[in-house]
């Protein structure tokens, strides 16, 4: 039995020769492992990379055509009623300052009433049927005056202008008196 166990000991302290052909496969198989585990780790970065820059830079959007509208130029009855509004203004002139010492005013509080301005409206027409106004319309805009087509009621209103004195509503209704359209100054408070 010593024997035995002799050579048994003897056995592993000389280790046989290793085989080239495994070493080898030993050698690729490590090698394909790590190129292995690197694809998975740059794919996994590159895959959050995208995703995050999806959440940080969202998708742009196709650019959307705008629509161009030309501007009209301002028509030459306002210019002249902005000139006649100008010639009737009156003349303000400079007051001196005076400085007072004020003493504190309590304050008084106001009804829920809005203030409201009243104008003097220049009324080409009314009419029952819309079309007829649509057509007076036209006409007044051929002419160079700008108009407003309001629904009343069951009625179609035609305004003209609307004014804060009567000297201009008055002046407009003249300008249309010579270019052959009636006009009635109506007054809104």
């Amino acid at each position: 039995m010593e024997i035995s166990n002799i050579n048994h000991s003897e056995a592993n302290r000389f280790p046989e020769k290793p085989n080239p052909i495994r070493a080898f496969f030993s050698f690729l198989k490590s090698g394909l492992l790590f190129v292995f585990l690197l694809v998975v780790i740059v794919a996994s970065f590159w895959v959050s990379f995208k995703l995050g820059s999806r959440i940080l830079f969202p998708a742009q959007q196709m650019p959307v055509n705008k629509i161009e509208v030309a501007i009209p130029e301002t028509p030459p009855v306002i210019i002249a009623l902005q000139k006649v509004a100008e010639e009737n203004a009156p003349e303000q002139k400079q007051a001196k300052v005076i400085c007072v010492n004020k003493t504190p005013v309590n304050k008084t509080s106001r009804s829920g009433v809005a203030n409201t301005r009243a104008y003097y409206k220049v009324i080409a027409g009314v009419f029952k049927d819309r079309s007829n106004s649509v057509r007076l319309v036209n006409q007044l805009k051929e002419k160079g005056f700008a108009t407003y087509l309001k629904q009343v009621g069951s009625s179609w209103l035609v305004q003209t202008g609307a004014f804060l004195q009567k000297a201009q509503a008055v002046n407009l209704q003249n300008m249309l008196k010579t270019k052959g359209f009636s006009a009635a100054l109506v007054y809104e408070p």
